[in-house]
């Protein structure tokens, strides 16, 4: 299924995620907690008590909750209205908020110094128009933070040997875009990024060993060490 534009890719988004909020709480599998993790580990080393922060396809603010403590500000955004309203059940804190709607209409008068994107870029329609927006968006030496498939991941490779369709990990079909890290490089540095840190998980198809978490947790830690062909990638890169 070909998008032929970014209201068409928002409504399958919005679609496919309302679905998937809609049955409970998705991504809290053993590789998804380590995902998780590793995420969180990257997105605290650029935060200070004055930080204002963005997070775009925030779901039900699992990040944002961790990260508030750390923060002057969090928003929330996202275009699910299931999962916004998770997220503002769940909510306990007095900087953080959350806003029903899509990257490509959100508008601020203030800018940001963090903008994360985690697992967001691969399901946008016109990812050039998007990191254009963020960096007007960031302060000068504001940080974005990305994670995302990898478009060299030998398991990705595998899948369009077989002819199989990728789909989110719950099994909804949305419209994913592929990038390798090398693609997400050269955006950043047309639009006025340079990368900081680059890191990588899970070398090959990790779902037969969920049963076993010693050998998840192998299977994950591999990745970093064959970036190149690792199944995620996590990009931070600072505004010049």
């Amino acid at each position: 299924m070909k998008i032929k534009s970014s209201k068409e890719a928002q409504f399958l988004q919005r679609k496919a995620y309302n679905a998937l909020f809609s049955k409970g709480t998705p991504y809290h599998n053993l590789v998804h907690n380590l995902i998780y993790q590793k995420t969180l580990v990257l997105i605290k080393k650029y935060l200070n008590p004055s930080s204002r922060v963005l997070d775009v396809g925030c779901g039900d603010g699992r990040i944002v909750r961790q990260i508030s403590p750390f923060c002057r500000e969090v928003i929330g955004l996202d275009l699910s209205e299931v999962a916004i309203k998770k997220a503002k059940e769940k909510n306990k804190e007095n900087n953080v908020c959350y806003l029903l709607s899509s990257f490509e209409e959100f508008k601020s008068e203030s800018k940001f110094d963090v903008v994360l994107m985690i697992n967001f870029i691969e399901h946008v329609f016109d990812i050039s128009a998007v990191i254009s927006k963020v960096s007007k968006l960031l302060n000068r030496g504001g940080f974005l933070i990305i994670t995302s498939r990898n478009k060299e991941a030998l398991t990705w490779k595998m899948a369009r040997l077989f002819k199989r369709e990728i789909v989110i990990e719950a099994g909804y079909k949305t419209p994913i875009c592929e990038y390798s890290f090398e693609d997400i490089k050269k955006l950043l540095l047309k639009h006025g990024f340079i990368i900081k840190e680059r890191k990588a998980a899970i070398l090959g198809p990790i779902e037969f060993s969920q049963k076993i978490p010693f050998l998840t947790k192998l299977i994950f830690s591999f990745g970093e060490l064959f970036p190149r062909m690792a199944n995620y990638m996590f990009i931070s890169a600072i505004k010049k």
